[in-house]
């Protein structure tokens, strides 16, 4: 074959193998897409999602202690000296089966799994709030990529307006129309405008790694977003009645968990109160052992039942004390359940608020840059006419850029302000959540073994 299709064929694999890896560097992002990937791969929800199957795991391993118990011994002995030497081997080895039944515990077993079943509601109450939440977290954090990629593009405007400024003022120059000082001017716009663009780019990458590290994503990668959601017209609101208001402040996912750590505690004190009550439970076993025998393989066979019954008579008031701290706990979280209400009531008329007071804004914005345009345009003919400095005709251009900016973060707030009012996220819950989870391990810690 001849060498140099060889080697011509190499080089096609060769840039293809790149174009593949180049390929692989680039992450398509859309508004929803980056919802989507933070639901499913956000550390946060992967850690929640943790916590939900571990608890799951308990409810069935509390189950369980319905459940008779099944055990095996077995165990050898070598007697040195012994009592009656000619009636005893001197190896002992015995084994056996025996089964155990809780029959009567006061309460404990049942309220131990209804106990866990409640955490275990908790918890997944816990995890759909944070699903609720890191869709929030993960559209501002992908609105803002969008901001500033706008950015970027009207520092490119710009700069592409100043280029084309400059050639026409070259020729002015050149034809003794204009001083130098405008050509100089228009220069330095040109240098802060490159500067401008050199931060802009080194910001979007940073901001892009932290992006893409929250939605679990390789950091490095190139991002590719569809912007064309910020042309749609923003939805329809209505604000809602008062009694619309308490169906969402019932719907609350971070409420709902604190009523099943309400409903965890009482429980607990069951449990607690359970403890002084006598428990009974029944046996059998089944043994085989050599050890009343002459021959070490000799195997007699011994088989018992009977019932068994424990009581704690007297602890020194352990019992009653752990049974006021659950009090204690329980009057704690009804303060906070009643608390936080109020404070969702008031953050959802608040954002309500937010949401027409965006729209206001953006009708502001858009407004604003409209006239920047008609009035660097007006400012182009002055100052061809001569009737203004090039400094006041570079001015007009930077606030329109401005303008532009600002009309773009205006739409993404306003896009943000309906989605943070559809999910009504606080600040405060998570406060309420942390004693909701402390609440949980404190049940989870004193419970059946």
């Amino acid at each position: 074959m001849n060498p140099k299709n060889i080697l011509s064929k190499i080089g096609i694999l060769c840039g293809l193998f790149l174009l593949n890896i180049s390929a692989a560097e680039v992450v398509q992002l859309s508004s929803q897409k980056a919802v989507d990937l933070a639901k499913k791969q956000s550390l946060q929800i992967v850690q929640s999602e943790l916590n939900v199957k571990s608890l799951q795991k308990t409810v069935q391993s509390t189950f369980a202690s319905f459940l008779p118990v099944f055990n095996g011994t077995g165990s050898y002995t070598h007697l040195f000296e012994t009592p009656v030497p000619s009636m005893l081997t001197s190896n002992v080895i015995s084994g056996g089966v025996s089964v155990a039944q809780p029959l009567f515990t006061g309460g404990k077993l049942a309220n131990g799994y209804k106990l866990a079943k409640s955490s275990s509601k908790a918890q997944e109450a816990a995890h759909e709030r944070n699903l609720t939440d890191i869709e929030y977290t993960a559209a501002q954090l992908y609105w803002g990529y969008v901001v500033m990629l706008k950015g970027l593009e009207s520092v490119h405007e710009e700069r592409a307006w100043l280029e084309d400024l400059l050639a026409m003022q070259d020729k002015l120059y050149k034809n003794e129309m204009i001083i130098e000082l405008d050509l100089l001017n228009t220069k330095i716009q040109i240098d802060n405008m490159k500067l401008a663009e050199l931060k802009t780019k080194d910001a979007i990458i940073n901001y892009g790694d932290q992006l893409l590290l929250f939605l679990g994503l390789q950091t490095g990668q190139t991002i590719e977003v569809d912007t064309s959601d910020l042309k749609k017209d923003l939805e329809q609101f209505t604000p809602p009645s008062s009694e619309e208001i308490d169906r969402m402040i019932e719907d609350r996912q971070d409420l709902r968990s604190i009523k099943y750590q309400i409903e965890s505690l009482g429980l607990m004190k069951n449990i607690q109160a359970g403890s002084c009550i006598p428990a009974v439970s029944g046996f059998v076993n089944n043994s085989y052992t050599n050890q009343y025998s002459m021959e070490t393989d000799d195997f007699k066979r011994s088989t018992s039942a009977g019932l068994q019954l424990t009581w704690n008579i007297y602890d020194w008031g352990k019992t009653n004390r752990e049974i006021e701290k659950t009090k204690i706990q329980i009057k704690q979280l009804e303060l906070t359940y009643n608390n936080l209400r109020e404070q969702i009531r008031l953050k959802i008329n608040s954002l309500i608020r937010a949401v027409d007071e965006s729209r206001k804004a953006l009708a502001i914005a858009q407004e604003d840059m409209a006239i920047a345009k008609k009035a660097l345009d007006i400012a182009k003919i002055k100052y061809d006419a001569q009737a203004i400095t090039n400094t006041d005709l570079l001015n007009s251009r930077a606030v329109l850029t401005n303008k532009t900016v600002a009309s773009t973060q205006a739409r993404v707030n306003a896009i943000l302000a309906l989605e943070e009012y559809k999910i009504a996220p606080m600040n405060t819950a998570t406060s309420a959540g942390t004693s909701s989870t402390s609440a949980s391990q404190t049940s989870s810690s004193s419970g059946p073994r």
